[in-house]
């Protein structure tokens, strides 16, 4: 059987925080695997910046106020995938079977307060909380109370 190591990749801003998993069969430092994550942020970056000064010098429609404006400025989360793919190009890390997942949704309630009933949802993960939270818990409270002889 293959060992395989795993390393998180992501970045954080006001509102997200998005994080992938990439695997290696080698086991890299945390100095080893920040310098090659520097690499592909660089790479990506060249990559990014050609493409904008290209787009700039071949769109006569812009002023020079416009391409002031739209001057190339690298950004974490614009670079952020094209470096992880870098990894795996580059690096040779792979990206893990996801066997399963669980991601509920964290705009909604999963306990209704006194003055609001529940939107309805489409994110399963988040109804089966609801149900565990606020019909089968309850539930078995009452059922251990009388049990319990309260």
């Amino acid at each position: 059987m293959i060992k395989m190591f795993f390393y998180e990749v992501g970045y954080s801003d006001y509102e997200a925080c998005p994080i992938r998993v990439i695997c290696h069969t080698k086991q890299f430092t945390k100095q080893e695997f920040s310098e090659m994550m520097v690499n592909c942020y660089v790479k990506a970056s060249k990559d990014s910046e050609a493409k904008q000064i290209d787009w700039l010098s071949n769109s006569p429609e812009l002023t020079d106020e416009d391409r002031d404006y739209y001057k190339y400025k690298p950004r974490v989360g614009s670079l952020y995938s094209d470096a992880y793919g870098f990894m795996i190009t580059d690096y040779g890390f792979t990206e893990p079977n996801i066997t399963a997942n669980f991601i509920a949704s964290d705009t909604e309630d999963i306990v209704p307060d006194d003055r609001s009933e529940f939107l309805e949802t489409h994110c399963e993960d988040l109804k089966a909380l609801r149900e565990r939270f606020n019909v089968i818990e309850p539930r078995d409270n009452k059922i251990n109370d009388i049990l319990n002889g309260k």
